[in-house]
């Protein structure tokens, strides 16, 4: 299906009226057709994450045959309107598709039938890649909802890890130690707060400790059994998912 100069500048209008709002839910993941992304994008996050990890990996292209021609107008319609794109500007595109038929010419021979076209977008027109983005887009997020995929990173995670083997090296301090005399100091303390963190090293510990079913004094005594406590603070997988601990660990403590 052409389009005519008013259809393209018209196309063109609309592209950048719903971009802003499609902008604000397309995924992360998504780099063609979007403004300051690219595929080297996307090429140098899969090579470095082959180089940190070191596992083996499996790497899967998949070439969409025929994919502007393989949108479903009719979902594309309910897509936008999931998307929160207007209805004014929606009634606008489908009138761009309306009513659009095609025939197929074989060897110079006569003609088929003409018949309606119900999917695809238009090719050449500079609103069809976005609004292919947008369906497949919406086809991945359905797929991938709810599933653990990938590697997620999470700095505040392996903070707390290193936290906690650090905690467990000064409890094995000799008592001489100044770091292991500092740790179990008690002064007297001062009423004013200022220019002191907001949360102190013990109650950060503690924390971290409570996430994991500890308390601080329990902790004490596991640290001081260098197998019992690497089994807790060293995760067996550090470069799987660590926002959760239950599946990064395997802790057994004894009763």
């Amino acid at each position: 299906m052409l389009l005519s100069i008013p259809g393209k500048v018209l196309c063109g209008i609309l592209a950048d009226r719903i971009r802003p709002e499609i902008e604000k839910v397309l995924r992360e993941e998504q780099a063609g057709f979007r403004p300051n992304r690219g595929c080297s994008d996307q090429i140098f996050t899969l090579r470095r994450i082959i180089e940190k990890s070191r596992y083996g990996i499996i790497l899967n292209f998949i070439d969409f045959e025929k994919a502007f021609d393989s949108v479903p107008q009719e979902a594309l319609w309910e897509i936008l309107k999931s998307y929160g794109i207007p209805t004014k500007i929606i009634e606008i595109i489908k009138s761009l598709y309306e009513d659009a038929e095609s025939c197929v010419k074989v060897n110079e021979e006569a003609n088929t039938a003409w018949f309606k076209i119900k999917t695809g977008v238009t090719q050449g027109c500079i609103l069809s890649p976005l609004l292919f983005i947008i369906a497949i887009d919406w086809v991945l997020q359905k797929a991938l909802k709810d599933q653990k995929l990938g590697i997620k990173l999470n700095y505040k995670q392996e903070i707390e890890d290193q936290r906690l083997r650090c905690f467990g090296h000064l409890i094995k301090l000799d008592r001489d130690t100044l770091a292991k005399q500092i740790l179990q100091w008690k002064p007297q303390a001062g009423e004013t707060r200022m220019e002191r963190p907001p949360t102190s090293w013990k109650e950060t510990i503690t924390r971290d400790l409570k996430e994991m079913g500890l308390i601080y004094d329990k902790a004490i005594q596991s640290a001081r059994n260098k197998n019992e406590w690497d089994a807790f603070s060293l995760p067996i997988a550090p470069n799987g998912d660590w926002s959760n601990r239950q599946i990064a660990r395997y802790v057994v403590f004894p009763s």
